[in-house]
């Protein structure tokens, strides 16, 4: 073969590589603009409606006094019998008493609640509501706690309470299952985490309730606050605090379970009095627990920088902003802040837990000079509709109020908003009467103001029962944590009443009627509380979202 040729042959190859190579190049660039047939897929999904679950809520029971004239500080007995008030929508209630061992000189009125509702049908989720109220006058016990009856759960945070010199805090773990449950008891203070015997491995047998004095786990805390996880049965934490200064009562209050550890949280109807006085004696400290405060604590192991935002029904927002240190609780002021009813918003850094306490002095009258008036509910006659079939059925139990005739309306006209309801009188007896129990009676003890705390919430949405009990001046706040206006609507028993608009980032209070019950209706989230109000008498009950047992679940099979 000649060098020409070889030549010729090798020339003739790479000219058919690189017309290859052109064809390749070509084909995948007109690949690339050329839309190619497009294949999609969707997951196979369902949705599935489980069978409405049976609905269970626990109201904690009457008020306890530690019995420390026996010589024994870990028995408790009853001060009283409370007021129950109770609705349910598409089902019937079943009311029944939990076992009490350690509360002593009770009755099956003055034990525990369990509101129990079975599912009427495979299509309907029941919904049920409950509260309770008493308002005790004893040498260790008095003033207004007012609480609402609340679902067993496994983890609860509880802010609120002091095991200093004069102060009595008390943990009611009620357990309704039918297995005994588990508890931890884990408590955060001013000083750190308290750690310490008897905290962990609590024994809580079914369908009872176990009294746990806080001073025994956590000794001189200003400001506790305490986690409570059980295993087994699901358990229903409270907190009881009272206070005695001076040899006499000032206040008492029950402390429900608040929002788990987050870094935005939900305050709503906080009723300040008496600010103008507190402006004064502050110095932008909280020195003592006669002083209104934000009570905020930081679980985790990071400080927290917190701002506290105050919304009224008017005027502008009030900031307060502060660090705190991890795995402490500390107390902050409320600013500058005229008397009325207020939501806060607390904004972190890092998850926490909040709660706020107002005082009600004995000589301070909170509607006499209030800024933040309640917004009437529409006219004074409501207009009848017809009654929807959802509309809640009604119960008060027999007994537990003296003084009533066991009436289910409401115990008031509609014109009559505003006015003073009966007082709560457990002990027997009307108030007016000077029976026992009563104030007024010859037994009386004197007494001095009260205290109020109110815990961070979770929003509701959608249909929320609530119950409103005899305390004094029951008045509903909503707020509106949200971008756009809400549109709420109010049924009392049968009677639709004029809507509610909450503005965005805004509030509105509604004056309700003293023991009756409504339905409450919202498309969007908002957050609620009940509260009460009189001269030395406070208390404020939040609302929680109906329980998701029932609600259809979306699944992916494979």
């Amino acid at each position: 073969m000649t060098k020409r040729s070889s030549f010729l042959r090798y020339g003739l190859r790479s000219a058919a590589g690189l017309v290859g190579a052109g064809i390749a190049a070509a084909v995948v660039g007109f690949l690339c603009i050329v839309p190619l047939p497009g294949f999609t897929a969707t997951a196979r999904s369902e949705l599935i409606t489980p069978t409405p679950a049976d609905q269970r809520l626990i109201c904690p029971g009457g008020l306890v006094d530690v019995m420390t004239m026996a010589g024994d500080a870990t028995s408790f007995a009853a001060v009283g019998v409370p007021e129950y008030v109770t609705a349910a929508q598409d089902t019937e209630i079943t009311q029944t008493a939990l076992q009490a061992p350690d509360n002593a000189m009770g009755n099956d009125l003055a034990a525990p609640q369990q509101i129990f509702a079975p599912a009427p049908t495979a299509d309907v989720t029941p919904r049920i509501a409950g509260s309770q109220s008493q308002q005790p006058a004893t040498e260790n016990v008095a003033g207004l706690a007012v609480t609402a009856c609340v679902e067993a759960a496994t983890d609860s945070w509880l802010v609120g309470g002091s095991t200093e010199t004069g102060r009595t805090t008390l943990l009611f773990l009620s357990n309704p299952t039918l297995v005994a449950a588990n508890v931890t008891i884990a408590v955060l203070s001013e000083k750190g985490p308290i750690t310490g015997p008897g905290s962990s491995g609590i024994l809580v047998e079914p369908s009872s309730q176990r009294i746990i004095s806080l001073a025994s786990l956590a000794p001189n805390a200003s400001n506790p606050v305490v986690h409570v996880t059980s295993t087994g049965g699901q358990v229903v934490a409270t907190l009881q605090q009272s206070v005695v200064r001076t040899l006499l009562p000032d206040g008492v209050e029950l402390v429900a379970p608040g929002a788990a550890p987050n870094v935005r949280l939900v305050i709503p109807g906080v009723r300040l009095s008496g600010m103008s006085a507190q402006h004064a004696n502050e110095g932008g400290m909280i020195t003592s627990d006669l002083q209104p405060a934000i009570r905020v604590g930081v679980p985790g192991v990071k400080d927290a920088v917190v701002t506290v935002t105050a919304f009224g029904v008017s005027g502008d927002p009030v900031v307060v902003k502060s660090k705190v240190p991890a795995g402490r609780v500390v107390e902050l002021p409320f600013g500058n802040l005229e008397d009325g009813i207020y939501s806060l918003v607390v904004s972190s850094t890092q998850p926490v837990v909040a709660a706020a306490r107002a005082m009600n002095d004995a000589s301070i009258d909170p509607f006499a000079t209030s800024t933040a008036a309640p917004t009437p509910l529409g006219s004074a006659t409501p207009k009848p509709t017809a009654k929807p079939t959802s509309q809640p059925t009604t119960s008060r139990t027999p007994g537990a109020l003296s003084g009533f005739d066991g009436r289910t309306s409401a115990l008031a006209a509609f014109d009559d908003i505003g006015g003073d309801a009966p007082a709560v009188n457990p002990g027997g007896g009307s108030p007016s009467d000077g029976g026992a129990g009563s104030p007024s009676g010859s037994d009386a003890v004197g007494v001095g103001g009260d205290f109020t705390w109110s815990v961070a919430t979770m929003p509701v949405l959608g249909d929320t029962l609530i119950t409103v009990t005899s305390a004094p001046h029951p008045t509903l706040t909503l707020f509106n944590a949200g971008e756009a206006s809400i549109t709420v609507g109010i049924s009392q028993e049968g009677t639709s009443l004029s809507d509610v608009t909450v503005p965005a980032n805004g509030m509105r209070t509604v004056p309700l009627v003293a023991g009756a019950r409504y339905v409450m209706t919202s498309t969007a989230q908002l957050y609620a509380s009940v509260s009460y109000a009189a001269q030395g008498l406070g208390a404020n009950m939040p609302l929680s979202p109906a329980s998701p047992l029932g609600s259809g679940v979306i699944i992916y099979p494979r």
